[in-house]
């Protein structure tokens, strides 16, 4: 006879006289629902009690019900690139100067608001009262005031090529592609909270989970500490992803391996499993009500995982 015994599950039997194992990973989560959507989801947000796509090639956003799955697909014109959520309003960024409301209640599209000449949109974000236009043509960020849909004061001028946004508890930060800087601008005035800090390493997406601002960077996501603007520990992804933090975990996308993984915050060590088959043609990812959620961009649909 033979006996094992395992933190993962396995099998174990005598032969010849030893233990033999055969391993098998542990499960992060499992898909629970794919969701139709409009055409080529590429953004996501959540508010209002729904889930939201900005939908590419169908100029519309589709509400989704979390708790039950159902849908509602609103046409708003353009080319829809991203969305945010703020005051009611699900922020459709679907033209090259201009973004549309829509109300998350009713699903009733307001009418675009413009930006002047000469500005373009390279990102979305809400934070505070404002939507946020990051404008990498002009090194700038544009304010909207969400409950007037008013522009609210001159453009923010920031680092280099800014695009990607992420809000916290007190500022809006923004990545400068072109000199790898993190900017902070104050979420109630827009001032700019001291100089850019300088990043170690190519920068990409931020997001901004639990008082920690975290930046992918080539092979490695940085994690700096809102409070302090100190560096902590590295997550070392080791390819092409996308990331997002939810649950005590960064999950990561690798399109090119076709699956998710995960790491534990609290360590920054890689968990045990995936979950294989959402990965390759993921558009944009976010964790919320509870679960993990994977745009779909050629299938137009959304899946969700339900973590373990």
């Amino acid at each position: 006879g033979g006996s094992c015994s395992c933190s993962r599950r396995c099998w174990c039997w005598p032969s010849g006289g030893t233990a033999a194992f055969l391993w098998w990973p542990r499960s992060i989560g499992s898909v629970v629902a794919t969701i139709p959507t409009g055409a080529n989801p590429v953004g996501l947000a959540d508010g209002g009690g729904f889930l939201w796509t900005a939908d590419q090639d169908s100029a519309s956003v589709t509400r989704i019900d979390p708790a039950t799955g159902a849908t509602s697909e609103i046409p708003v014109g353009g080319i829809p690139l991203g969305v945010a959520f703020g005051e009611g309003t699900v922020w459709v960024w679907n033209y090259a100067t201009g973004v549309t409301p829509v109300d998350a209640a009713t699903g009733a599209v307001g009418a675009p608001v413009v930006l002047p000449e000469g500005r373009t949109i390279s990102g979305i974000a809400a934070g505070g009262s404002h939507l946020w236009l990051s404008d990498a043509d002009n090194n700038s960020v544009t304010r909207i005031a969400m409950a007037t849909r008013q522009l609210d004061g001159d453009p923010i001028p920031v680092g280099n090529r800014p695009v990607f946004m992420g809000a916290g508890q007190r500022f809006m930060y923004v990545v400068n592609l072109d000199d790898d800087t993190l900017s902070a601008l104050d979420l109630a005035t827009g001032a700019p909270a001291g100089r850019p800090l300088a990043l170690r390493a190519e920068a990409a997406g931020v997001v901004v989970y639990e008082n920690v601002i975290y930046v992918g960077a080539g092979e490695v996501i940085l994690a700096v500490d809102e409070r302090s603007n100190t560096f902590g520990d590295t997550i070392p992804i080791r390819g092409v992803a996308q990331f997002q933090p939810g649950g005590g975990y960064m999950w990561v996308v690798y399109p090119l391996e076709n699956t998710v993984r995960r790491f534990a915050l609290a360590t920054v060590e890689p968990q045990p499993g995936s979950i294989d088959g959402v990965g390759r043609t993921a558009s944009a990812t976010l964790f919320a009500f509870g679960s993990l959620w994977i745009a779909q961009g050629e299938a137009g649909s959304v899946v969700r995982i339900a973590p373990a």
